[in-house]
């Protein structure tokens, strides 16, 4: 276990200088104390979280990668709603049937391949929320369309379009509903009855996850049409407001055979950090993925590192190291003094936030570790980009939590807790977080100056 001590005394006459400045109560106490900061390496295991829900996402993930874990494919379910106001009369003539995607923005994954999509029709009305990762509808067997688009930077549509070339019986058929009045066509738990909903499937040769945003009626089929002077004319069935109780959800998968984590059968197993080590990775691996449902624990010591008479606790932080994926170091060759840093993979975002969670033997999520005021503690990312950083650090203060706990848990043994992306927010995310070196708790000792 490594253990890091570092002492600074802050004198008075640096704290009269800077009197009108807003100071800093760790490291710019008043009275001046002596700060005495201590770190200690805490044991990391790696855990994969056997179901969770995503239903209702701000974001539909759709696609799949082939990373550090293993294949992780995403799909997404959703039901459309009818539109209002459509006038279409007998003597009108269909045109085609066209399906739409507004893109979110994000691409995960290898960029240098081009991306196939297929819409599929549902044979079955999905599951009422909650719906879990795991879960799955049948489909027809053919698609209603494909699309091929280029992921690259600058290269997405802003708005995946594409025609059903394989829908032309369904487009007729919903134009003749739509002149003759059919209260199917007005009615949005009706239409649901009627069409069933929608998937749309990665080819198996994808390399690229994608964001799709669905609010605001960004998903959907436009039907297309003429009337009788030849005017065109279009509406689109889309994924409904709030009061439609529209239905979306996502099977997300991840497959990790041929990695270290093929170990993770069930939620109760655990990976220990040493076990992960691997290229670019010598010591050991922990990672924390939202689609894959990846978390890491640690335990947290039952009494603080460094309590010593006459110290006061002023602040508890845990610290990962991470380096983001795709990149990886390689030791000098012989005559050389400078190590190499290459890439092996394009690289993955770092997500923007990491949440911490209490937990118990069997790996459960339970409540978030909260502050004074009740919020929960996010580790932030810093000294980093959570763009396109190839590495940094995230800090969680746990002060308030950690030492009420070990107030009440006093002699009963280690506190555990899970870091993962925010589980509200897990099925938005396919950024990868991967820690090359054990974590750290982090404790700001003040003492007083003259000892």
């Amino acid at each position: 276990m490594k253990i890091t001590i570092t002492s600074l005394l802050v004198p008075a006459a640096i704290l009269l200088l800077a009197a009108c400045d807003v100071k800093d109560p760790i490291h710019d106490p008043e009275p001046p104390v002596k700060v005495t900061v201590l770190t200690e390496e805490l044991p990391a295991l790696t855990v994969k979280r056997d179901s969770f829900a995503t239903s209702s996402p701000r974001m539909l993930l759709l696609g799949q990668t082939d990373d550090i874990t293993g294949v992780t494919r995403a799909t997404p379910y959703f039901t459309l709603s009818p539109p209002s106001g459509a006038e279409v009369r007998a003597d009108h003539v269909y045109d085609s049937l066209t399906f739409f995607a507004r893109h979110g923005g994000t691409v995960w994954g290898d960029t240098t391949y081009m991306q196939q999509i297929h819409l599929y029709r549902l044979r079955e009305l999905p599951p009422s929320a909650p719906v879990f990762n795991n879960a799955t509808v049948p489909h027809e067997a053919e698609p209603l369309g494909s699309f091929t688009f280029w992921p690259g930077a600058g290269r997405v549509p802003p708005v995946l379009r594409f025609r059903l070339n394989k829908a032309d019986a369904l487009g007729r058929e919903m134009l003749a509903m739509l002149a003759a009045g059919s209260s199917v066509m007005g009615d949005a738990a009706k239409f649901r009855e009627y069409l069933k909903g929608l998937v749309v499937m990665a080819d198996p040769s994808n390399t690229c996850i994608s964001t799709l945003d669905p609010s605001a009626g960004g998903m959907g089929i436009t039907l297309h049409w003429h009337d009788g002077g030849g005017t065109a004319r279009s509406c689109s069935f889309v994924t409904g407001a709030a009061k439609d109780a529209p239905c979306m959800f996502m099977n997300t998968v991840n497959s990790p055979a041929g990695t270290p984590y093929s170990v993770l059968q069930q939620q109760t197993d655990a990976l220990p950090f040493a076990d992960a080590a691997r290229q670019g990775y010598p010591d050991g691996q922990a990672v924390v993925c939202g689609a894959g449902g990846y978390m890491v624990r640690m335990e947290l010591p039952d009494a603080l590192p460094g309590q010593a008479e006459g110290r006061t606790p002023a602040k508890v932080e845990i610290r990962w190291h991470v380096r983001q994926p795709g990149w990886y170091t390689t030791p000098p060759v012989e005559g050389e003094e400078e190590i190499k840093e290459e890439m092996t993979n394009t690289p993955y975002p770092l997500p923007a936030a990491v949440r911490l969670y209490e937990t118990d033997g069997d790996n459960r999520v339970k409540a978030a570790v909260t502050d004074a005021e009740g919020k929960p503690v996010d580790a932030l990312l810093t000294d980093a980009s959570p763009t396109y950083a190839k590495d940094g650090i995230y800090t969680a203060d746990i002060t308030h939590y950690y030492l009420s706990q070990l107030s009440r848990t006093a002699g009963q043994g280690m506190v555990a807790l899970l870091a993962g992306v925010p589980v509200d927010e897990q099925t938005a995310s396919a950024g990868l977080m991967v820690m090359d070196s054990l974590p750290e708790i982090r404790v700001h000792w003040h003492e007083p100056a003259g000892e």
